[in-house]
């Protein structure tokens, strides 16, 4: 008698759903509600922690910061990318580079982390809508990076975001000895020429207006009258000058910008 032939065995092949199964388990946890596992007690902890997330996220969704149970901040994620952090009624960068983005989100979420002595953790929200692609944003590693930047550093990048918002017409000197660069309405260029070459005679102990004799080691924050319904915001920080014509009813907000990325 022959022997039954049995079929051999089928090797076992690769479930090629996986991928699309953890992607629907990860949109399902998105809107339980469910916290991240992570918790953070030190602000390397809480970078390092949405750095991971940042990492993770491919669709794009929202994510809360948490302290002592009550959302703080809600973050913007997609295409591994920090796309918008919403805290205290701000919310985005504006028309900024990738560096410049990580540098505005680094310094909001230290202003974040300080506001309070409790440790963070991260509560997934659900799916995001209502942002634009174009919108400027970071990866995990340009934060990662903005992060470990000295403070003064990124709290200029923070102000100058702002301030190129919100003016007309910019003038931007590095140092004392660089040529100052100008950028925007070219109405105000000369304008702001002459206060910068006042400025220098001053820096040279020659004549210059009381406003702009006013000198200091601490960062500053001047504003000068123009006309028109317009003012001249002058902020220095070390040998570095900027100089923007701005609206009037513009003047508090950037004064409010200035001291809160300076502590001044």
């Amino acid at each position: 008698m022959m022997a039954k032939l049995s079929h051999p065995r089928k090797a076992k092949q690769p479930d090629a759903h996986a991928p699309l199964r953890q992607i629907a388990e990860r949109l399902a946890a998105d809107s339980a509600g469910d916290d991240v596992a992570a918790e953070a007690n030190t602000f390397a902890d809480l970078i390092a922690m949405i750095a991971r997330e940042i990492d993770e996220t491919v669709l794009p969704r929202k994510v809360a910061l948490v302290r002592d149970g009550r959302e703080i901040a809600i973050l913007t994620l997609s295409n591994r990318r920090l796309v918008k952090l919403k805290s205290g009624g701000q919310k985005g960068v504006g028309d900024a580079a990738p560096g410049k983005a990580a540098a505005v989100f680094a310094r909001r979420l230290q202003t974040i982390w300080e506001s309070g002595d409790a440790p963070v953790r991260l509560r997934l929200t659900g799916r995001a809508e209502g942002f634009s692609v174009s919108e400027a944003s970071c990866s995990a590693r340009d934060l990662l990076e903005a992060a470990e930047q000295p403070a003064t550093h990124a709290d200029a990048v923070v102000f100058l975001a702002e301030l190129q918002a919100r003016a007309a017409t910019l003038l931007v000197r590095e140092s004392d000895e660089a040529t100052p660069k100008t950028d925007g309405e070219t109405a105000h260029f000369e304008a702001l020429r002459v206060i910068d070459r006042e400025l220098a005679g001053a820096v040279a102990g020659k004549g210059a207006s009381a406003a702009l004799r006013q000198t200091s080691a601490r960062p500053s924050f001047t504003v000068l009258p123009y006309g028109d319904g317009l003012r001249v915001v002058m902020a220095r920080e070390g040998e570095g000058l900027v100089l923007g014509v701005v609206d009037a009813s513009e003047t508090t907000a950037l004064m409010d910008a200035w001291h809160a990325a300076f502590r001044t």
